[in-house]
């Protein structure tokens, strides 16, 4: 017997349905690991596995533990999800220098320098970028004149009221841009664990 046939009989076995297409939808992932590749466990169809996702019957509760090919009939899109999750931690174990403890990104080069950075410190490089540049630009108007941005990027009423002008001048609207991308860094900032405010 083939060993997807063995799968299908042993997961109707653990199910509530008799017709193997409305058993799967019963099933749904609980947690995936995987194995040092000379502990391998065994699926339920008999095959040795290395990539484990054990799966929860949301009717009966029963759990099973499947290797990916196996789980690949069950959702076929959070399949292929966990193996590039298990592609870039055997990445990781390998090459821990190329990865960040903090983001779990990998170090990736930049542009046009000889610069590696993963996502939290590339996030810190282009916010420092940022506030350089709203500490030498300074307003050309009104009573901020001569000042620089990075005084007034908090200052919501004054942000506010220069949106609202239907004909602002250039330097009105780097300064929008500048507070704009400061934000939206900041926000960034705030979706990544482990990076300390």
């Amino acid at each position: 017997m083939n060993n997807h046939l063995i799968f299908q009989r042993e997961l109707l076995k653990h199910s509530e349905s008799i017709d193997f297409k409305d058993a799967k939808k019963e099933w749904s992932l609980l947690e995936s690991y995987k194995v040092k590749q000379n502990t391998p466990e065994q699926c339920i169809c008999t095959k040795k596995i290395f990539n484990i996702f054990i799966i929860d019957n949301k009717q009966n509760n029963n759990l099973l533990k499947i290797g990916s090919d196996c789980f690949k009939h069950i959702d076929k899109s959070k399949s292929d999800e966990a193996k590039k999750d298990f592609k870039i931690k055997l990445d990781m174990e390998k090459n821990p220098e190329k990865y960040c403890l903090k983001c779990n990104t990998k170090k990736r080069k930049q542009k046009n320098e000889d610069l590696y950075l993963c996502r939290c410190q590339k996030l810190e490089y282009e916010l420092n970028e940022i506030n350089i540049y709203g500490e030498k630009n300074c307003f050309t108007f009104g009573k901020y004149k001569e000042r620089p941005f990075i005084n007034q990027a908090k200052n919501y009423s004054y942000i506010n009221w220069l949106s609202n002008i239907k004909t602002p001048i250039a330097n009105m609207s780097r300064f929008l841009k500048y507070v704009n991308k400061l934000n939206s860094l900041e926000t960034e900032k705030l979706n990544i664990k482990g990076i300390p405010l």
